[in-house]
C-alpha cells in the first residue's frame, strides 16, 4: 500500500483547530531494523499489536501493516533497543488525515495523509501548522526512539 504523508511542525503559536470528532490514544512503537530505504517495527495502541513494514524516504512510501499476536507483539517491543512513545490524536479534515504526535520532550509533530498525489497537490496548508520537516531525519520516529522517549508513569487519578 502507498502512504502519502507530509510532516508539518506547529507554527509559532500555532493551535490545532481540533474538531469534535477526534481520536486520542497512546502509542508504543519499537524499531526492529532500520536501513536508509527501509525499516521495520512494532507498534502497540488501543489492545492491538500491528507489525509495519516501511520502503523508501520522502513523501510517498510503500507501508505493509500486519495485526498480530499481542503477545508476541510485546515480546518484539521489550527485545528493542530503539522505542518511543507518543500520544496520538487524530481527526480528518477535508479529506485530508490528520495526526498530531505528542512526544515525551515536548516536541509536536502533525502528519498530513492524502489519499492520492493530486490530492496532496491541491491541499492548502493551514496556517496552524508550521515548517515542513518530511525529509528532516531529525524528526524521524526512528532517530527520536535511539532517544528512548518515554512518559512517565501516571498515578492513579491523573
Amino acid at each position: 500500500m502507498k502512504e502519502i504523508e507530509k510532516k508539518f511542525l506547529l507554527a509559532d503559536g500555532g493551535s490545532i483547530p481540533i474538531p469534535a470528532k477526534f481520536k486520542k490514544f497512546k502509542i508504543k512503537q519499537a524499531y526492529i531494523f532500520a536501513d536508509f530505504d527501509k525499516k521495520v517495527r512494532i507498534r502497540i495502541s488501543r489492545g492491538k499489536a500491528v507489525l509495519g513494514v516501511k520502503y523508501t524516504e520522502g513523501v510517498i512510501r510503500d507501508e505493509f501493516e500486519y495485526e498480530i499476536p499481542i503477545k508476541d507483539g510485546k515480546s518484539m517491543f521489550n527485545k528493542s533497543a530503539f522505542k518511543l512513545e507518543k500520544k496520538r490524536l487524530s481527526f480528518k479534515k477535508n479529506k485530508e488525515k490528520y495526526d498530531v504526535d505528542y512526544y515525551p520532550n515536548n516536541l509536536v509533530v502533525v502528519e498530513v495523509e492524502f489519499k492520492t498525489v493530486e490530492l496532496m497537490d491541491k491541499w492548502v496548508k493551514p496556517n496552524w501548522l508550521g515548517e515542513e520537516v518530511t525529509t528532516n531525519s531529525k524528526y524521524s520516529n526512528i532517530v527520536l526512539s535511539k532517544e528512548n522517549l518515554k512518559f512517565a508513569k501516571i498515578k492513579d487519578g491523573e
